[in-house]
Formats: C-alpha cells, structure tokens, sequence
C-alpha cells in the first residue's frame, strides 16, 4: 500500500489515514468482485544515491505516493473462468 496520496482537486499530497486506507481498500476490492484487474499509478520521489545504489530495494512500498486506481477489464480471465465452470 501506497503511503502517500496526491489529491485530485488540489494535486497536494498527504498522508494515507487508516480511513482513506479503508476506502482504497474498498474500491479495489469493488473491482476484483467485478472482475476488473486493479492497477495502481504511483511514483516514489528518491535521490540520485538511492537509485544508483545497487543495495536499493524497489520492492519497498513505503514512501510512494498514489495517484490513480485504474479497473482494467481481463476478457480473457473472464472467458478462461466460464471455460473452468463448464469443464467441472
């Protein structure tokens, strides 16, 4: 989870609340049970040091700032699952 969040109406960042975690939370899951894929658009600032220093980890989530949740729609996954229900 991002720990950070850029707002749409002003474009200031702040820092993720346990409520907007709650609501992040919420509108992924309203995704998946949707069967969308959730993808999430965030950007991390770093300093020169840090992103030429071979022991930087990327896979670090603290720090990223979220600006947007974005639903794709998985065709595919969609048919593949109908397919699954069928063969059973």
């Amino acid at each position: 989870m991002c720990t950070y969040i850029m707002s749409k109406e002003t474009g200031k960042v702040a820092e993720i609340d346990e409520e907007k975690a709650m609501e992040i939370k919420g509108i992924i899951d309203s995704m998946l049970r949707r069967q969308l894929r959730a993808i999430v658009l965030a950007y991390k600032v770093t300093t020169m040091k840090e992103n030429f220093n071979s022991d930087h980890s990327w896979d670090d989530e603290n720090g990223y700032v979220l600006l947007a949740i974005i639903g794709i729609n998985d065709t595919r996954s969609t048919q593949d699952f109908e397919l699954l229900t069928k063969i059973k």
